[in-house]
């Protein structure tokens, strides 16, 4: 019989152990952070007593039902004086779609190490931070966890009536927190494709189909509310649109690496995987295959959608941190592919994997930090704000806005009524901060 310190030793070997534990430390450190942080621009959208629009309106393009909904739960509950339930249930979602992808990685082969590090560099983004620190993110990162668990149920062999219920309610369920979820699902799709042939598909993934057409339909395209961003031109569509694209996949990479141009080596290594292994597809890597398509599919709708902020915000922190989670078991395969069943270098690879790890946990600290300064000026201003439009005798429109560039949603009957229904409450401030606030609101005009 194996004695208690064998035993413990052959569990500390696993993989599996190691993935777990990290779970628990990143939980732990992301806290940690999050407790350093306020709400911010969009979240305003969503926190004053009726959003913008109603809860179908569109968010910058975005079905947003389900952020609306929770951020309004957690403001019922908590109100605004503390801002780590709404960081804290982003983290936790964010680690939820960590471990779904190790858990996929693990499925479509990648070594266990490999997975492991992969999973635990995905877990402390550095350069996808603002996915991982902004709680307004939940609908990005929620719309992604919820297609990976979708695509990981549909590369099943079989599926039960359980498993098919989950199917349709979270495919449906995804697309309501943010359009990220698009193209997810055609992963799963093109998972389910290969599993189980085209009618089956359409039985499982045809109704978020359905709901999403509807919505866009009746709620998107009568709004006008498409990005500004988009493309406007033939020139933007034959020219800008491909060079944003370009810059997604290489600068996106090179972001999360230390030295830039390691980004291009990046997309070059995985197309040669890609074009040497592309026959496997339809084997057990299926679903790395899908999710590495679901990237490009991401990548055309961000460059048409947004190439009008210039290639620069190409490598915005949600789009890097997108790319990544899709790429991931894509990567993971790749590494294996190239070691050729070597452990040598599979360690190697997972130590050097270990190595943008720590990079990245200090891009993290450096973004928290840059967060931090601007949320501090957006707190400052709205307890100056509150002081000035509940002192005695202050007599200002209900629809004046006294932060149009930290907060453009909030306006003075908001803040108003926020604070009678005890979600927010005074703080301290600058002199200087209340003297442009006031003038804000004195030069405003509708």
């Amino acid at each position: 019989m194996p004695t208690e310190p064998s035993r413990l030793a052959d569990i500390l070997r696993r993989p599996a152990t190691w993935h777990y534990a990290s779970l628990a430390i990143c939980l732990a450190f992301l806290l940690y952070l999050g407790s350093t942080q306020w709400f911010f621009y969009d979240e305003w959208a969503f926190l004053i007593p009726q959003p913008v629009g109603g809860l179908f309106a569109p968010h910058v393009g975005h079905w947003s039902t389900s952020p609306i909904l929770i951020t309004q739960a957690l403001r019922a509950v908590f109100g605004l004086s503390t801002y780590l339930p709404y960081v804290g249930l982003l983290i936790v979602v964010h680690l939820t779609l960590a471990h779904l992808l190790w858990r996929l990685m693990n499925r479509v082969g990648v070594a266990g190490w490999l997975a492991t590090s992969l999973a635990a560099l995905f877990m402390l983004l550095g350069a996808g931070a603002e996915n991982l620190l902004w709680a307004f993110q939940i609908g990005f990162v929620g719309a992604m966890a919820l297609g990976v668990a979708v695509v990981l149920i549909l590369d099943r062999p079989d599926l039960g009536r359980g498993a098919t219920i989950a199917v349709i309610a979270l495919s449906v369920w995804s697309l309501t927190f943010s359009g990220t979820a698009v193209p997810v699902l055609i992963a799963g799709g093109l998972v389910s494709l290969a599993r189980r042939g085209m009618l089956r598909t359409l039985a499982l993934l045809g109704p978020s189909a359905v709901v999403y057409a509807v919505w866009y339909l009746t709620v998107q395209l009568p709004s006008g509310s498409g990005s500004r961003f988009a493309v406007s031109s033939l020139d933007e569509l034959m020219v800008d649109s491909p060079r944003f694209f370009g810059h997604f996949f290489v600068d996106g990479l090179g972001a999360v690496l230390p030295f830039p141009f390691m980004g291009a080596i990046a997309v070059f290594a995985l197309l040669v995987w890609a074009l040497r292994t592309v026959p496997a597809w339809r084997g057990p890597a299926t679903a790395a295959y899908a999710l590495a398509g679901a990237a490009i599919i991401q990548g055309v709708l961000v460059s048409v959608s947004r190439v009008q902020l210039g290639t620069e915000s190409a490598s915005a922190g949600r789009y890097v941190y997108a790319l990544v989670a899709l790429l991931l078991p894509a990567i993971g395969l790749a590494f294996g592919w190239f070691a050729r069943g070597r452990a040598t270098i599979v360690i190697v690879l997972s130590a050097l994997t270990v190595l943008v790890l720590v990079y990245n946990v200090g891009l993290l600290v450096r973004d928290t930090q840059s967060q931090v300064a601007r949320e501090t000026e957006t707190q400052a201003q709205v307890y100056a704000a509150l002081d000035i439009v509940t002192a005695p005798g202050a007599d200002f429109p209900a629809d004046a806005q006294p932060m149009p560039d930290f907060a453009p949603d909030l306006t003075v009957g908001d803040l108003i009524a926020m604070y009678d229904a005890g979600w927010i409450t005074r703080g301290a401030y600058p002199a200087e901060t209340a003297d442009g606030i006031r003038e804000a609101l004195e030069n405003w005009t509708p």
